[in-house]
């Protein structure tokens, strides 16, 4: 999560995340594919901490879109390409 985003206003470290999209989450591999396939669109996802349950709709933002990936030359230095 990026920090002041949405979601982190809404998700705190330590929640467990049981549900994205309503179906049960066993595995990372599921939610990287559900993440995976929903970027630019809104989903849903159900956490529980201390008791406490909460479901939380979110738009999935492009990571790519907003991470710089090229890089040039300044002051006798080249940057290359670079992720997140």
């Amino acid at each position: 999560m990026i920090l002041q985003a949405r979601a982190s206003l809404e998700v705190e470290g330590g929640d467990v995340l049981s549900h994205v999209n309503g179906e049960s989450l066993t595995q990372f591999v599921g939610l990287d594919a559900v993440l995976h396939n929903n970027v630019g669109k809104p989903f849903s996802m159900t956490t529980h901490l201390a008791g406490r349950k909460l479901n939380v709709e979110l738009n999935l933002g492009d990571l790519h879109a907003i991470t710089p990936n090229e890089f040039g030359p300044a002051a006798d230095t080249s940057f290359h390409a670079l992720s997140y």
